[in-house]
C-alpha cells in the first residue's frame, strides 16, 4: 500500500526527486497525526515536518512556553493576514513609520495547526 500519491498538478521533472525524498521518510511519519500520539519532544517537529512535506506544505513553530511543555506548530501560510506586531502603517510614505511598501504576504488562509504538549515523567514511576 502506497502511503504517498503525488498531486495531479505536480510537474513530471520534479516527481522523481520528491519521490526519492518521500521514500527516505519513515512510513509512520506519512500518516496523519493522531490525538494521544506519543512523541519525543525532539522528534515531534521532524515527524510533523515530514507529514507536512508529504501533503505539500511546510510548518513553522508558532509559539512555545518558556518551560517547553507545549509547542504550537502551524502551516507557514496559516491565517488570513500577516501579523503586524511592530504596528507599522499600511503603506510607506515620508509621514509614516514604514520604510518600504509591504510586498511579501505568507498568510493564505491555511487552517492547519497542531498543538503539542509534553508531560513530564517522574523517574521510576
Amino acid at each position: 500500500m502506497a502511503l504517498w500519491t503525488p498531486p495531479t498538478n505536480l510537474p513530471a521533472h520534479v516527481l522523481a526527486p520528491i519521490q526519492q525524498v518521500i521514500d527516505r521518510i519513515p512510513p509512520a511519519h506519512l500518516l496523519d497525526p493522531q490525538p494521544g500520539e506519543v512523541l519525543h519532544p525532539d522528534e515531534a517537529y521532524n515527524r510533523l515536518q515530514d507529514y507536512a512535506f508529504s501533503k505539500g506544505f511546510c510548518i513553522v513553530t508558532a509559539s512555545r512556553n518558556a518551560a517547553n511543555t507545549y509547542v504550537r506548530y502551524k502551516c507557514i501560510h496559516h491565517g488570513k493576514e500577516t501579523r503586524n506586531w511592530r504596528k507599522l502603517e499600511e503603506h510607506a510614505s515620508k509621514e509614516t513609520n514604514r520604510e518600504k511598501e509591504f510586498t511579501n504576504i505568507h498568510a493564505r488562509g491555511c487552517p492547519w495547526q497542531m498543538y503539542v504538549s509534553y508531560k513530564g515523567v517522574t523517574k521510576g514511576k
